[in-house]
């Protein structure tokens, strides 16, 4: 079975007590977050055919200003999830320490039909909601943004590793999802159908 793995860094703000992730960016006093986030997909045929497109995602969050909610937590990831006719989701989910109580940190980038210039935002940023519930249930206690920048970004594709085959054939896992992530930016960016 051949899979895939990758690093992702994405960092930004976030305000406890604000619902909006937009607001919660903006606030006086909102804090610093950086999200370390490690997607593992244990099977790259399966994943492509699923119609979300769900991997693993382990997640270490620094929170400086929140104290201790750093440790590495294991969680989901879904890539061009279909959200309606016009729009696919990239969600982040895992759970998260606020004040020794489990919440769940959910990250969406919500890529819609638009001009290819649409691209770099929809795709480097994730509006972020903490959550009392997993799955986009319950109560937002906190909310903010996170940004991947170029150098991240970067960064990102020259940790992509081939998983679970031989070395040889391990590449070939990384060049699948490359090509379908670039597939589906060209039909929505360029053809304006959802992938």
């Amino acid at each position: 079975m051949s899979g895939m793995t990758f690093h992702e860094v994405m960092t930004g703000q976030l305000a406890k007590g604000v619902t909006d992730p937009r607001k919660g960016y903006r606030t006086r006093g909102s804090s610093g977050i950086a999200l370390r986030a490690r997607i593992d997909i244990d099977d790259i045929a399966a994943f492509l055919t699923d119609t979300h497109h769900r991997g693993n995602l382990n997640a270490a969050f620094e929170i400086p200003r929140w104290g201790a909610q750093h440790a590495t937590s294991k969680g989901d990831f879904n890539l061009f999830s279909p959200a309606g006719d016009r729009a696919s989701l990239m969600i982040y989910e895992a759970p998260i320490l606020l004040d020794g109580v489990e919440h769940w940190l959910r990250g969406v980038k919500r890529v819609e039909i638009a001009g290819p210039w649409r691209m770099w935002p929809a795709t480097t940023t994730l509006l972020v909601e903490v959550r009392t519930a997993k799955g986009g249930a319950g109560v937002v206690v906190a909310s903010g943004i996170l940004r991947l920048n170029v150098l991240g970004l970067v960064a990102s594709i020259a940790t992509m590793r081939g998983t679970g085959v031989v070395w040889p054939l391990r590449h070939f896992a990384v060049v699948r999802y490359l090509t379908f992530f670039a597939w589906a930016l060209v039909c929505t960016y360029i053809l304006r159908r959802r992938p």
